[in-house]
């Protein structure tokens, strides 16, 4: 029911990394997480009040997902488990697998040398998230323009969606060109920057909410008709 979506196209996030800049309860990150299948979406927004009703949303999304899922009359054993316990005890049972497999290999194969045999004894299983939704999105609270917000990894496509006016009024020109540096920054190459600037009547209709916003209001120069020139 939301228009912006039928904006959308599926090869921006299929498969992809993908972040969701000021992504408020994470209905949006939700559905892309969940119909384009992305490998990783993350969802970032300042308030940990929305974010805590994100993680909410998905965790009730995800018990309802797993219940359709399970066939009629088979007990679910995991669903009580979080998706994060559902795979450490996953990695549990494949290293008990693996452990396994290399018992019988070892009493069955006399032929090995000793070398071999502990090589054996010591192999490693770290267990891999499918990246099947909704193992494939997270969320965090953080504001993405303060200093303090420090991304290592990097975004096939990040999305900016109804955000950067609010960006705009609290910390003006200068925070919204900090948006678009790190924007860049965290971008691979040929990646994918989708966003959505509000228009500046809108500003007007919000510039009184605090004096620290009216005056920053005053003081922009960048106006949303001229984002596609930076």
């Amino acid at each position: 029911d939301d228009p912006r979506l039928l904006a959308m196209d599926a090869a921006w996030f299929a498969d992809k990394s993908v972040l969701d800049i000021g992504c408020n309860s994470g209905r949006i990150t939700r559905w892309i997480a969940s119909t384009y299948k992305p490998w990783r979406i993350v969802g970032v927004d300042i308030d940990g009040r929305l974010i805590g009703n994100a993680r909410k949303s998905l965790q009730k999304f995800a018990a309802k997902l797993e219940r359709a899922e399970t066939p009629t009359g088979q007990e679910d054993t995991t669903k009580d488990q979080t998706p994060i316990e559902q795979n450490v005890e996953n990695a549990h049972e494949a290293k008990r697998e693996q452990i396994s497999a290399n018992e019988e290999s070892h009493n069955t194969d006399a032929s090995n040398t000793n070398s071999e045999k502990q090589t054996q004894s010591t192999t490693e299983v770290v267990y891999q998230p499918d990246r099947q939704f909704p193992n494939n999105i997270s969320f965090k609270t953080a504001n993405f323009v303060s200093d303090d917000f420090v991304e290592t990894q990097k975004y096939d496509t990040i999305l900016c969606l109804s955000v950067s006016k609010w960006i705009h009024l609290n910390w003006g020109d200068e925070g919204l060109m900090k948006l678009f540096r790190k924007v860049f920054d965290l971008l691979n190459p040929g990646g994918i920057f989708v966003l959505e600037p509000q228009p500046w009547e809108s500003y007007r209709k919000k510039h009184k909410i605090t004096e620290t916003i009216r005056k920053t209001f005053h003081a922009i120069k960048l106006r949303p008709e001229q984002f596609e020139e930076v």
